[in-house]
């Protein structure tokens, strides 16, 4: 379990340092992977100031994320008219489209690095865009970097995510 905190950790630290869509130094055992190569995407400068939040929270109220910078996890895949962040791989092979985002990506083709993986997507909520003919609860615009996390980094994230809210929401 602190294996699975310190490797999301790491990753935040990381989407917000700015690395330029290259793989991590080798000296970095907390983001070291051979699959894939890439553990992050950089598309742009790291917005100033992202909130880390579960991707329920965003399906579950998309208007009062409106606009705002976050970074949310879940599981991504990328088709022609049909890139999403879904909150679990079952929801993609099923096509339940109410777990999913759609993902508007500034340069798709350097996102395929890390498609059909779990990641981080750091960008803006979108609460009035619902993607492809409107399929989707929202959308994430302004997408800024994606990096990859495993599954165990994604349950603990999560299980952080809830822990919050019931502090905050008692």
């Amino acid at each position: 379990m602190k294996a699975a905190t310190a490797g999301v950790a790491a990753m935040l630290a990381v989407l917000q340092l700015g690395c330029a869509g290259q793989a991590p130094n080798s000296g970095s055992a907390a983001l070291a992977s051979p699959s894939p190569p890439y553990r992050l995407v950089r598309f742009a400068s790291p917005p100033p100031k992202s909130e880390r939040v579960s991707l329920v929270r965003v399906l579950a109220n998309p208007e009062a994320m409106d606009g705002a910078p976050v970074t949310v996890g879940g599981f991504m895949h990328l088709e022609f008219e049909g890139d999403q962040l879904c909150l679990h791989r079952d929801d993609v092979e099923q096509m339940l489209l109410m777990n999913c985002v759609w993902l508007s990506l500034p340069r798709r083709n350097e996102g395929l690095v890390l498609n059909d993986r779990y990641v981080a997507v750091e960008g803006t909520v979108n609460a009035r865009s619902r993607g492809h003919f409107g399929m989707f609860q929202a959308t994430i615009d302004e997408v800024t970097a994606i990096g990859a996390l495993s599954r165990a980094d994604m349950e603990d994230w999560m299980k952080r995510e809830a822990d919050q809210l019931r502090r905050q929401h008692p």
